[in-house]
């Protein structure tokens, strides 16, 4: 069962089909990720040692390089329905 906020429930109340709402949901969730990595190269640009220790630094940077290179996705639907929609 999925839950969605009001906020959410409500920019997708008028879908015409269950394609139309994943699509609107994939818009609307692709737009955070878009945000989510830009932040993440936005950092990545700034990224330095400074005065922190090797093991510091190498974690802040490793962790900004698994956000660039795993941005959070929608996951795909496999259930019996997504085969007849599409």
């Amino acid at each position: 069962m999925i839950v969605l906020t009001n906020n959410i429930a409500d920019s997708i109340t008028y879908a015409k089909s269950t394609r139309q709402m994943w699509l609107e949901l994939e818009e609307i969730f692709s737009q955070i990720n878009e945000a989510k990595l830009y932040q993440a190269q936005k950092e990545m640009c700034n990224v330095s040692q400074g005065t922190s220790d090797i093991a510091t630094y190498f974690t802040k940077v490793t962790s900004l390089w698994d956000q660039l290179d795993d941005p959070d996705e929608i996951p795909t639907c496999t259930c019996v329905s997504t085969k007849k929609i599409l």
